[in-house]
């Protein structure tokens, strides 16, 4: 599943979460907010955050590390004889990953299928020509470990982009679950939010300083 329609759900999760946060903090308020600890949008906030927030953390790690473990997982596919004088493992991933991402485009563009590219072999078909219709240039001809290596490539992928986009969704249920419940008179929505709202400040300024830190060493 695309990355942005995941973002997308979870933060219509949130704002839900908002309105039935909001909603709920009038209802157990008797309909007097005067009883409340907090006005009822700190309350919506409370739940779009709990909402929101974890799942986006946990989506960004997991664009972060995927790229690194699926490639550690499939390097041992390459056979070192497919590995050309001058080259290396890192360069033949490169193009393991340029044919799974040629892959995918003739996928979209409906010159293959999935189908197909299960029963595609680098010693009965020309990747390189077929990747070429597409768009996807490559140096050299294609050997048959390395083409076995992006279908497995392309295949791991995919099945992590699911369960990221399931594991994300699950937890903004999750959190909106769980800060709906927590909604009640005496609870210190503002406190929560406000607080909450800092955390995210501070993080966002650390990871600008650690990115500015990467980028001058």
């Amino acid at each position: 599943m695309n990355v942005g329609i995941v973002i997308i759900i979870v933060l219509a999760i949130a704002v839900a979460g908002y309105v039935l946060g909001r909603n709920r903090s009038k209802a157990v308020s008797g309909g007097d907010i005067r009883k409340l600890h907090s006005l009822p949008g700190y309350y919506g906030q409370t739940v779009f955050l709990f909402s929101a927030v974890p799942s986006l953390l946990v989506l960004i790690v997991w664009l972060l590390v995927q790229p690194l473990y699926v490639e550690n997982s499939v390097a041992n596919m390459i056979d070192p004889a497919s590995i050309a004088d001058g080259s290396s493992r890192s360069l033949v991933m490169a193009d393991v990953r340029r044919i799974a991402t040629g892959l995918d485009i003739g996928v979209a563009q409906g010159s293959m299928t999935n189908d197909s590219i299960k029963t595609m072999r680098a010693d009965t078909t020309n990747v390189r020509d077929s990747l070429a219709k597409v768009g996807v240039a490559l140096g050299a001809d294609v050997a048959p470990d390395v083409f076995l290596a992006a279908k497995a490539y392309r295949d791991l992928s995919a099945t992590l982009r699911l369960a990221m986009a399931g594991v994300a969704i699950a937890l903004a249920l999750i959190g909106l679950v769980y800060a709906y419940l927590r909604i009640h008179p005496d609870f210190r929505a503002r406190n929560v939010a406000e607080s909450a709202i800092k955390a995210l400040l501070i993080l966002s300024s650390l990871v600008a300083i650690l990115t500015t830190v990467g980028i001058v060493l």
